[in-house]
């Protein structure tokens, strides 16, 4: 049953890979990204959906456009792989058993995977354009909003106090947002993707990520002072983050 999941799994993360990179290159640009068919970014021709496979579809096109022969940038190839394999490894880390279910453990198991991709979006646009997007940032309070409302219904409580503070705070800087620089503004981008974070997977794993992320970044950029490429945290924080929650399911499911 295992290796049904794990292919299972690998196969639909790389769907959601070739979803991410559409959303990574189309989000900044503000363009359509659920109903514009999908085109070659150098020709703009329309592809069809022997062009559109995950993984295969490059391989098979040696990694050029069926229709203008112009080279696909590989990237493309690399989210897709990572995402399979992300997904493949949150499923066996979260020991998803498709048998034995119940609806709490599958509406759970769907919004975390919502939470990994909306990551795997905001860390592809920043590493790209420095920039973290407010908008994928807001979709992201949105889903998450809805899960707690679900959590209230569920189990026939309120909201916990901590998170409407979350939330709160979190408008908050959306208005500050409007009297700030775009450059000013990227860090309470960032302090609203830990914020994001923090409703996911808690306090403890947003802190560890938070830390690891800081490190990693003054390490990476002070041994890179003469690259004028460097990291940046909201890219750094959001792969961190992926890693950990992983980690943190193959810890409390087959370890402890």
């Amino acid at each position: 049953m295992l290796i049904y999941i794990i292919f299972l799994s690998f196969i639909i993360g790389s769907l959601l890979g070739s979803f991410c990179t559409l959303a990574i290159h189309r989000i900044p640009l503000k363009q359509d990204i659920l109903y514009k068919h999908s085109y070659c970014p150098n020709c703009n021709h329309k592809l069809n959906f022997i062009d559109l496979i995950p993984i295969f579809s490059y391989i098979f096109l040696r990694g050029k456009c069926r229709y203008c022969k112009k080279k696909i940038k590989i990237k493309y190839l690399v989210i897709e792989v990572l995402f399979g394999i992300c997904f493949m490894l949150f499923s066996v880390a979260y020991k998803l058993d498709i048998i034995n279910v119940n609806i709490h453990n599958i509406i759970f198991y769907f919004y975390s995977i919502i939470y990994i991709t909306i990551l795997f979006i905001i860390a592809g646009i920043d590493k790209e354009k420095k920039d973290i997007n407010l908008r994928v940032v807001f979709f992201g309070f949105i889903c998450e909003l809805i899960y707690i409302i679900y959590l209230c219904i569920y189990k026939n409580t309120i909201i916990y106090l901590y998170e409407i503070l979350y939330f709160i705070l979190s408008f908050i800087m959306i208005i500050i947002l409007f009297g700030l620089d775009k450059k000013d503004s990227y860090i309470i981008h960032f302090i609203l993707l830990f914020i994001f974070s923090i409703l996911y997977c808690g306090v403890s794993v947003s802190c560890i990520s938070l830390i690891c992320t800081y490190i990693i970044y003054f390490i990476y950029n002070k041994l890179n002072k003469k690259n004028s490429k460097q990291v940046s945290l909201g890219f750094l924080f959001s792969i961190i983050n992926i890693i950990l929650i992983i980690c943190y399911y193959f810890l409390i499911n087959f370890i402890i």
